[in-house]
């Protein structure tokens, strides 16, 4: 009998890039020198927190438009996202910016980076 083994991440990302998806939404925190993203593929799950630089993560957003009809993203208002929010909206993304608040609606303690950009994909979401 003759083993062979398929790896599966790479049988998903080839049939991520040939599969058209209706939308991707995006939860953004931004900083000044960081930008923590959480991607939800059309109405999937959140994908684990990715963290760029500002001048990458619009080199990895050019690369997310053609995996989808149109491109969705959430962020709060503050010092450093209006110059974000013209960059992206030049690139076709529709940017949604909300007023800062707590996004520890459950009250676990726990807030960050990556908890705060998973809670805005998911407020995106619905």
């Amino acid at each position: 009998m003759i083993n062979t083994t398929v790896n599966k991440s790479e049988v998903r990302a080839e049939q991520a890039a040939s599969k058209k998806y209706p939308s991707i939404k995006l939860g953004l925190d931004v900083h000044a020198d960081t930008l923590v993203v959480v991607r939800i593929l059309d109405h999937g799950a959140p994908q684990p927190a990715q963290q760029f630089h500002p001048s990458k993560f619009l080199v990895w957003i050019k690369s997310q438009l053609p995996l989808a009809q149109a491109v969705h993203s959430c962020s709060e208002a503050g010092p450093f996202g209006f110059g974000l929010r013209r960059a992206l909206l030049a690139l076709g993304v529709r940017n949604v910016v909300v007023p800062p608040v707590c996004l520890d609606e459950h009250h676990t303690g726990v807030n960050n980076d990556k908890t705060d950009a998973r809670a805005l994909a998911l407020r995106l979401d619905r």
